[in-house]
């Protein structure tokens, strides 16, 4: 029975599929595209840009209409107005991005593949090929031994293994059971005083978060010897010297790369002192959750290619200095004297002040909602800003779109309670992603068209059948606007009441808190900066990648911290195969299969994810302001 239904319902769907085919064909609409306007199946019709003289037509000035719905005279004073012409200027040399030009489009590159080509050949190839590692037991190598005899003349005795453990490192010395003449013995390979397999296991323990402790049970269960505190700690501070430099290296031809990259195709001179303009995002992050962390990290990211350009690490606390008997000499973890909320405008101060140092200007600023940051890098040099030109603060179209959520819920929570003619919380989620489709829809647009195509959202879903208010929504047979495409085709529209405009269905009061929140954020101050549509998905799949490799419950000191952020650099930069252990100790064919993988796993890992939702509410081939 079940089958059978299962086999009608999908021959229905073949015939709805074919009969909405035929329409498309008679509108003269693309195949695939929706046929029908409804709130379960909003057109795929993508909104005319006006002409200037529609513009000054339909665009009204500010004012304060009654709501909901404003009447036909009040329809030319509804919107409030902003005077786009005079750029926004704040503190220090900051203006909104409404005045910058685009850049360059770049090839259909995805940004990794673009920085893995960039990058191509930096890191340069092992001297020598790495032995590969086994795990033999004991009793099984002498097992194997004891069927071979002493190659001394004349003796032919028995021989046995004697075994030398040191830490993870073990030295093989076979020896004659009757002559006692040591045959051979194994030489590990060493670095200076530490030998191979010793680092390795401590760079597994730093670069996956066990630490000692870690490795401490890993021996319990390989019946092996474990590092002491002082034997770990000399081994860490080891490789976190070789880090050091190594790191230096790779990333100062990093940055040529990305100076050459802004000179050959965004076509940006560099000035007298060498210096080329970039755009970047910024974002920080913290060890633990809360405002408690005592370690902060901040990256500096290219925006066109996704090369880490810089980070700085910031502490601002010190076990040596804090505890009982303070000792003399010692590193000391404290870089920073603050509170651990002011760790982001510190490492923004810090990474601005010194890019002239490799050549660079980070000209634009991309960064989430808080503005503190950017606040602080434009009062650098008693308010002049860090360099000679205006650092640019653009923002992040997700943070943009979430902050109509977050808004919209604190009102609710301070002004007007939930309930029966209130937002849900399923409505305000609704109104949160068309906000960002919106967005998204209308990159690369004037500020007045993506600043229409958002109210046009607003009057759209507060209409009613007493008072329409669809004057800003695309007119035309082919608009999404079911009001505005009966209009053209000379049909009684529908009636409101059947469609799904919830805004419509709340109380003057929710209404006015509604507007207020579109007000703020159709401000030129913040839609003028996401014009081009920029995100920090960068930075947040970094630092996926970033926490993946130590604890966020644990404390871990600064250097520990420092070396895995320095790791996780490399590796987003250049791939698995800039590996600090296969610049020392070599590599082999099995070994970059496996880094390989590893690193194609953590880049799909830290990419962001969708959230499976309904395809009429997020799907951007089915939405355009309001999508019904």
């Amino acid at each position: 029975m079940g089958k059978s239904r299962k086999t009608a319902m999908s021959v229905r769907m073949k015939q709805l599929r074919m009969l909405r085919g035929k329409k498309q064909k008679e509108n003269g609409a693309p195949a695939g595209a929706p046929a029908h306007s409804s709130p379960s199946h909003p057109t795929a019709l993508t909104l005319p840009v006006p002409s200037e003289e529609q513009q000054a037509s339909t665009w009204p000035s500010h004012a304060t209409a009654s709501l909901p719905g404003p009447s036909e005279e009040q329809r030319a004073s509804t919107l409030p107005s902003y005077d786009t012409h005079t750029p926004v200027q704040s503190e220090g040399q900051c203006m909104s991005t409404s005045q910058v030009p685009s850049t360059p489009q770049s090839s259909s590159l995805t940004t990794h593949s673009k920085r893995l080509i960039i990058l191509k050949d930096i890191v340069p190839p092992p001297e020598q090929e790495a032995s590969r590692k086994y795990v033999v037991s004991g009793t099984q190598l002498q097992a194997i031994v004891e069927q071979l005899q002493c190659s001394v003349r004349g003796c032919h005795g028995s021989v046995s293994v004697i075994p030398t453990s040191n830490k993870w490192d073990t030295t093989i010395v076979v020896v004659c059971n009757d002559c006692e003449t040591k045959l051979c013995h194994s030489r590990p390979k060493t670095l200076g005083s530490y030998s191979e397999a010793n680092l390795l296991q401590v760079y597994f323990s730093l670069v996956t978060g066990v630490g000692r402790a870690g490795l401490q049970k890993a021996a319990g269960f390989f019946s092996s010897k474990n590092f002491n505190a002082s034997a770990y700690s000399t081994h860490c501070n080891f490789l976190f010297k070789k880090m050091d430099s190594y790191y230096e290296d790779l990333m100062k031809k990093a940055r040529e790369r990305v100076r050459t990259f802004y000179m050959t195709e965004h076509l940006r001179a560099p000035d007298d002192q060498g210096n080329v303009n970039i755009d970047v995002s910024f974002d920080g992050t913290w060890m633990t959750r809360g405002h408690k962390s005592h370690i902060g990290m901040c990256f500096v990211i290219d925006v066109h290619t996704g090369i880490i350009v810089d980070m700085e690490v910031l502490c601002n606390f010190c076990p040596a200095c804090k505890g009982e008997k303070v000792q003399t000499e010692h590193a000391c973890h404290m870089n920073f004297n603050g509170k651990s909320g002011a760790m982001e405008t510190e490492g923004a101060v810090r990474l601005w002040s010194r890019s002239t140092e490799h050549n660079l200007k980070y000209e634009t600023f991309i960064g989430d909602g808080d503005s503190s940051a950017y606040k602080a890098v434009c009062k650098l040099n008693d308010g002049r800003g860090p360099y000679d030109v205006a650092v640019i603060k653009e923002e992040c179209i997700n943070h943009v779109s979430k902050r109509i959520g977050a808004r919209l819920r604190k009102k609710r929570s301070t002004s007007f309670q939930g309930g029966e003619d209130k937002l849900t919380d399923a409505q305000i989620d609704q109104l949160s992603k068309y906000f960002g489709i919106t967005i998204r829809e209308n990159v690369g647009s004037s500020y007045e068209t993506m600043k229409k195509a958002l109210w046009a959202t607003y009057f759209h879903l507060s209409s009613t059948d007493e008072q329409p208010s669809h004057h800003f929504c695309p007119p035309g047979v082919k608009s999404w606007c079911f009001y505005n495409k009966a209009k053209a085709l000379d049909e009684k529209p529908e009636s409101h009441t059947f469609k799904n405009l919830f805004l419509s269905r709340i109380s003057p009061i929710a209404l006015q808190h509604v507007r207020e929140v579109f007000e703020e954020l159709t401000a030129p101050d913040i839609l003028g900066r996401c014009l081009r549509g920029v995100t920090q998905n960068q930075n947040e799949s970094l630092h996926s990648k970033l926490w993946a490799k130590t604890s966020k419950t644990k404390y871990v000191g600064l250097f520990r911290v420092a070396f895995v952020a320095k790791v996780t650099t490399l590796e987003h930069n250049f791939g698995g195969h800039a590996n600090l252990m296969t610049h020392l100790f070599g590599t082999n064919p099995d070994i970059v299969k496996s880094l390989d993988s590893i690193e194609a796993s953590t880049e799909r890992a830290g990419s962001p994810r969708k959230r499976p939702v309904k395809r009429k509410l997020c799907s951007s081939r089915e939405y355009e302001a309001g999508g019904f």
